[in-house]
């Protein structure tokens, strides 16, 4: 748990600044609070900065039970702390879509990890980060693995993610002494405004309801000659994810246990599998010309010397997402022209993303 980079927090309610109180707990380490009483457990050395709608909703149940046990003692000490315990939230659908495939499946050693994988997907460069001490942060960092591609002796990272993943990310990363692992929600970040120099988001903003209020959050806390870097599904030559999948999605997957999605990804999953070793894989290796003429052959190329595993995960990725938006060019732009981002790259990777790049307009 790196204490010292807690100075660049503030409450995501009030932004004001927050102080740390100790917890003697082997999971519950302690909370957060501001002056305002808005109280922030920290579980598993992770700071959950979410506000009371979002608290209980996505807490497990036993950390709803020690959250309990612990705030019975400090209600007697804080009678004014705006900190809810409320059995209606309890009873709510726990979010735990994207926990449920980082504890189903690994990405090490996949070509999720490589470096190369991730320059593509997020194109920074050495110019992006010229500072003495660069200030970064990952949006939706998962389990951490694209934080390793980006580590430096001057560079301070944040990686935030919704989910139970951040659990993950931060044992991957406990030894690393510039890297702050958060829970927190993308609409409300728990950072002062003009901290970083560099915001990057990969495979995650498509995943998100409000996509404008999400930027202009980005927007407040990024310096005002900070990249922003992500990348958003592509409406392009993906007629079978919004004609077909996500109709699906909608009318009958959404409503399926996690487990029986798992279980159904198979089935594209044994199709991709058969496609590429029959079809693709064989026309790539001796007839590269017909190869290029297949749909989404790009794409493939990338898919190719996947695991039936890895592809497993992508299947179950695309179908389990409760969120899944998919983005024209036409789209990106108006939604840059709202929140004054300007873009210096966009392009379309592998057919089927859009990847971009820009600064926004800042008084």
């Amino acid at each position: 748990m790196n204490s010292y980079l807690w100075k660049y927090l503030v409450c995501p309610q009030c932004k004001k600044k927050l102080t740390f109180l100790d917890w003697k707990d082997d999971v519950l380490n302690g909370f957060l609070f501001c002056k305002e009483k808005h109280y922030y457990p920290i579980f598993h050395q992770v700071p959950v900065l979410l506000d009371e709608n979002l608290l209980f909703r996505l807490m497990n149940t036993d950390e709803i039970r020690r959250i309990r046990q612990a705030w019975e003692i400090l209600k007697n000490n804080f009678s004014k702390a705006n900190f809810l315990v409320d059995d209606e939230c309890v009873l709510s659908d726990i979010s735990d879509n994207w926990s449920f495939q980082w504890q189903n499946f690994k990405t090490e050693n996949t070509v999720f990890e490589d470096e190369e994988t991730f320059r593509e997907h997020i194109p920074y460069d050495k110019s992006d980060l010229d500072s003495e001490e660069n200030r970064i942060l990952e949006i939706g960092c998962g389990n951490g693995r694209d934080i390793k591609h980006i580590i430096g002796d001057r560079n301070i990272i944040f990686g935030i993610d919704i989910s139970e993943s951040a659990y993950y990310a931060q044992r991957r990363y406990e030894q690393a002494g510039n890297v702050c692992i958060i829970r927190c929600d993308v609409n409300n970040l728990p950072f002062a405004s003009d901290t970083f120099d560099l915001i990057y988001s990969d495979h995650v903003l498509q995943h998100i309801d409000n996509l404008e209020n999400c930027f202009n959050e980005v927007k407040r806390v990024i310096r005002k000659s900070g990249k922003f870097i992500f990348n958003l599904y592509s409406r392009e030559n993906n007629f079978v994810m919004t004609k077909i999948i996500e109709p699906l999605k909608k009318s009958i997957l959404s409503k399926l246990p996690f487990k029986a999605v798992f279980y159904i990804s198979n089935a594209p999953a044994v199709l991709l599998y058969i496609s590429i070793k029959a079809i693709y894989m064989p026309l790539n290796k001796y007839f590269s010309f017909i190869y290029r003429k297949l749909p989404l052959s790009s794409h493939m190329t990338f898919w190719l010397p996947m695991s039936y595993n890895t592809l497993k995960m992508n299947c179950f990725d695309l179908l389990h997402a409760p969120i899944a938006n998919y983005f024209s060019g036409q789209a990106i732009d108006q939604l840059c022209l709202k929140t004054n981002l300007h873009l210096g790259k966009k392009f379309i990777l592998r057919q089927t993303l859009w990847v971009c790049k820009g600064n926004f307009e800042k008084l």
